[in-house]
């Protein structure tokens, strides 16, 4: 009976998803590419370039993703620039920035976008939230958002497409971030209502075979009571898996074996902070973990996060743990093992909290810094203008790509990328910026984490039902 209603689910779903092609806003045939001065005004800095891409609509830009050969993958999310409702939009660039091709990928509903991974074969994995897949359960007055992957080639062609479901719960499902592993398959950390913990949905890590077929699903619950949130998940050396993530005041890690099965686990404290939010990490090339959090230490006035960084043995002991701030807030988004052994990380700083969710008042700036093996600062840019943050950034043919989006208007925002060079850097000191760094004092005890196998179900999507629209290409001078 069970069997016969997931499958009465799906036929109203797909009935719903082949909705009506989108109507198409005037002049919306071709990306603009174009570049932008990304030095302060007076300062000019010959390490950094900086490029739009888009239309006249808003364009969200969310992750980037480059290949071995330095071919790069803009992906965000689109409205009014290339159809009126919300699709994906991805961008993918030579090593010398042009636009090779864009595309838009469009269901029934609003497609919004979440990130990008460069595949082992050249194309990639787009990973968003759909509400075009979706029945309406009676209870409920509007859409739930269903995880969209969609796996391309190496030209945007859809190869195939799955979304995840699990038996019209009622509920919105979260992806934070996934790995193409070793074997080619895809890990994937997010957040499900199934994986109940204190009556709060909890984090969960599932696997997709390279054709997406799904291959196992865990829940994950804490010994010691509290409730995880924000997993972020990546393939060590040796084919485990370590884990990032938080719990409240608390964050930790946990090790898995490709199965997902818990190795070990460790919680991490701080005596300053108010709340902490996992962002990335990454393994470096002695097998060793570097993760980084946002440390909130402080949520009265204009409020103050910092930038926490932590390595790792690969059993989880501490090597070492700084914080760096630049601002009241220094909101780290990313960690990027760098080149000649060093880190980079990058995210958004400014002014502004709210209660114990971080929020910025505009203007905001982007920040981005490399640390050596035993954490020193060794370079940072930071410049006054433009406002703009970093969702993404990657390292690829000796430079690093930071990505986000920047507002050209009310209504038009376009992707931002921003290449840093710096070797090329030639300002006076006096014109850098520098990072105040103090140090990031964790106790650390063992936990165990229990692992419980939960149902979903990857539901593959006929490549003819996603409308995929090709974009020509405007170089604006």
């Amino acid at each position: 009976m069970r069997r016969f209603y997931a499958m009465f689910t799906w036929s109203i779903a797909l009935l719903l998803f082949l909705g009506c092609a989108t109507t198409l806003p005037p002049g919306s045939d071709s990306i603009r590419q174009k570049s932008l001065s990304a030095s302060a005004p007076g300062q000019p800095d010959q390490s950094v370039q900086a490029f739009l891409y888009g239309g006249n609509g808003i364009d969200s830009g969310m992750s980037i993703a480059c290949t071995e050969e330095g071919a790069c993958l803009l992906f965000g999310d689109t409205v009014r620039s290339f159809g009126w409702s919300m699709d994906y939009l991805a961008v993918k660039i030579s090593a010398d920035q042009k636009v090779i091709w864009a595309k838009t990928y469009d269901g029934s509903g609003a497609d919004g976008a979440l990130f990008a991974v460069a595949a082992s074969d050249g194309g990639f994995l787009l990973v968003g939230l759909s509400k075009s897949m979706l029945f309406t359960p009676l209870k409920s007055t509007d859409k739930q958002q269903y995880p969209l992957i969609i796996k391309t080639d190496s030209t945007g062609d859809i190869q195939w497409a799955t979304v995840i479901d699990y038996y019209m719960s009622g509920f919105d499902f979260h992806l934070n971030n996934a790995v193409q592993t070793a074997d080619k398959g895809y890990i994937f950390s997010g957040s499900s209502p199934r994986c109940k913990d204190k009556n709060k949905g909890g984090p969960l890590l599932f696997k997709l075979s390279e054709k997406g077929d799904l291959l196992w699903a865990n829940c994950y619950h804490l010994s010691t009571g509290s409730v995880m949130d924000q997993f972020r998940v990546t393939e060590t050396q040796d084919r485990n898996l370590a884990v990032l993530f938080s719990a409240t005041e608390k964050f930790g890690l946990f090790l898995t074996d490709f199965e997902g099965k818990p190795i070990w686990a460790k919680t991490l404290k701080s005596p300053d902070t108010k709340r902490i939010w996992p962002q990335s990490l990454v393994i470096d090339n002695k097998g060793r973990i570097i993760a980084t959090v946002a440390n909130v230490v402080s949520i009265t006035g204009s409020g103050q996060a910092n930038a926490g960084v932590s390595r790792f043995t690969s059993q989880g002991n501490i090597l070492w743990s700084r914080q760096y701030n630049m601002n009241k807030i220094t909101y780290p988004r990313v960690i990027v093992s760098a080149y000649d052994q060093q880190f980079l990380i990058a995210g958004v700083t400014g002014d502004g909290v709210w209660g114990y969710l971080i929020g910025y008042k505009k203007p905001v700036n982007y920040f981005a810094f490399l640390i050596d093996e035993d954490g020193n600062e060794k370079s940072c840019i930071s410049p006054e203008k433009p406002t703009v943050g970093v969702r993404s950034a990657v390292k690829s043919q000796g430079r690093y790509f930071l990505f986000s989006d920047y507002d050209l208007s009310k209504e038009t925002t376009n992707f931002y990328l921003l290449l840093w060079n710096p070797l090329k850097d030639a300002r006076p000191d006096s014109l850098k910026q520098k990072v105040s760094q103090s140090p990031f004092q964790l106790s650390e005890e063992n936990a165990a984490i229990t692992p419980k196998p939960v149902e979903l179900h990857a539901m593959k999507i006929e490549k003819k039902i996603l409308q995929v629209r090709d974009l020509g290409i405007n170089r604006s001078p």
